[in-house]
């Protein structure tokens, strides 16, 4: 039911489907989506100190690709990919959908110290519900 003046839980144009499933526990799945955006997060934290930016560019792309960067078009570029579809779907778990509206998210959230960053998904589990 809609209540007048407010904003349902995924936003105003957020998805929402009524279903009934067999499986595991969707709490389980939050908990291994968490998992799984934690080390992306370390990944790109990672990344960013210890890849240095002037790695060789591999032959294979040199002719066709000559400004083709190894740490960014190949490790950092994926690794945002996959942050991205990954705290969609823990926010849509979590029935926080509307949080992607802000498009700037998942680099901000990438650009957070870890501790930060924690603390963000701690609210995230604590304020969602997982449904």
């Amino acid at each position: 039911m809609d209540i007048p003046d407010t904003t349902p839980p995924n936003g105003p144009l957020g998805y929402t489907h009524t279903e009934t499933r067999t499986g595991p526990p969707l709490d389980y799945v939050a908990e291994k989506l968490r998992a799984s955006i934690l080390s992306l997060h370390s990944l790109y934290s990672l990344t960013m100190k210890d890849i240095p930016d002037d790695l060789p560019c591999p032959k294979r792309f040199q002719t066709d690709y000559p400004n083709y960067n190894p740490k960014h078009d190949s490790v950092l570029s994926t690794c945002q990919i996959a942050f991205r579809y990954a705290v969609t779907s823990y926010l849509a778990l979590n029935n926080l959908l509307a949080l992607t509206h802000d498009q700037n998210i998942f680099k901000k959230l990438l650009e957070m110290p870890r501790k930060d960053f924690d603390r963000w998904i701690d609210r995230i589990e604590s304020e969602g519900s997982v449904t």
